[in-house]
Order: structure tokens, then C-alpha cells, then sequence
């Protein structure tokens, strides 16, 4: 009896605990960056990059999945036909914000828009 409650203890901490350690990992294979030239995103190990001035549309959906109800998702259209997506799932709320307003600034007018909360 003991021993259940030792191996119990340690999933009921150790799950949480592996998680929390999981989203620097995470956000690290997941990235935005702003940059002079353009707007690059890195997801799953791959950067791809759409100049400013290729910069067609930015759009903010969301979505409900099996995983979550409301999975926030940026994505970003180019002139030539590149597309880009972004889950915003581990970007919290006032990093999006700040995103959002810093595209909102580097984009012509009309560039961003979107159908659901930012």
C-alpha cells in the first residue's frame, strides 16, 4: 500500500511538473520574429520568412479542435503565394497584444485582420 501511494504521488507531481518543464522547449521549436526585412516564423525545426513588402494578409482565427475549443491561430499570406501558420496556444495574452499591435504598425493599412478574440 505504500508503494501505490509513493508511484501515485510521484504521477500526480511529476505529470505537472514535466509539463511545466515541456513549454520552454515548446515555445522554443515555436517562434515569431519580427525583423527588418520581413516576419519569420520557426515551427517544428523549419523558418520561413515573407518579406514586408510581400506581405499580402495577416489574420487571426480561431478555431475549436478536438484539443482545445478556441486553438488561436495567426496566420500569414504572402504576395507569391506563402502561407504561414502559427498556433498563438502558448503565446500568452499580452504577448499576443504586442504582436499583434507590432504587425498591425509594420503592415499597409487593411494587412490584419481577424474573426475572433486577440
Amino acid at each position: 500500500m505504500a508503494l501505490s501511494h509513493g508511484v501515485q504521488g510521484r504521477l500526480l507531481w511529476g505529470g505537472p511538473a514535466a509539463a511545466l518543464l515541456a513549454i520552454p522547449l515548446l515555445t522554443r521549436l515555436m517562434q515569431i520574429k519580427l525583423g527588418q526585412e520581413g516576419v519569420a516564423v520557426r515551427l517544428r525545426g523549419r523558418t520561413s520568412q515573407i518579406l514586408w513588402t510581400e506581405l499580402a494578409s495577416v489574420s487571426v482565427t480561431v478555431r475549436s479542435t478536438e484539443r482545445s475549443k478556441n486553438a488561436g491561430l495567426l496566420v500569414l499570406e504572402g504576395t507569391q503565394g506563402q502561407r504561414m501558420e502559427m498556433p498563438l496556444l502558448l503565446v500568452c495574452l499580452s504577448d499576443r497584444q504586442r504582436l499583434l499591435s507590432a504587425l498591425e504598425r509594420r503592415t499597409a493599412p487593411g494587412t490584419l485582420h481577424g474573426d475572433g478574440e486577440q
